[in-house]
């Protein structure tokens, strides 16, 4: 089930092209996680960070990191 949302976040938001809201960001499962003066750091559920840059619109998709599950 973590993964299905994780991939419905992905199709859902088509995070390239396109400027987001902070509301619409947290709609789709992600929370705030850090801020500086350009970049902003989103976390989803399992631990993934979404970057985002702010623009003048909002705030537009930079990279993602995909979180490494360690599994003793």
């Amino acid at each position: 089930m973590i993964m299905n949302l994780t991939n419905k976040v992905k199709e859902k938001m088509k995070l390239e092209n396109r400027i987001y809201s902070e509301k619409e960001l947290e709609d789709h499962y992600l929370k705030l996680k850090k801020t500086d003066e350009e970049r902003i750091t989103y976390r989803d559920n399992i631990g993934n960070l979404y970057h985002f840059i702010k623009v003048e619109e909002g705030l537009q998709f930079e990279s993602m990191e995909k979180n490494r599950v360690k599994i003793f």
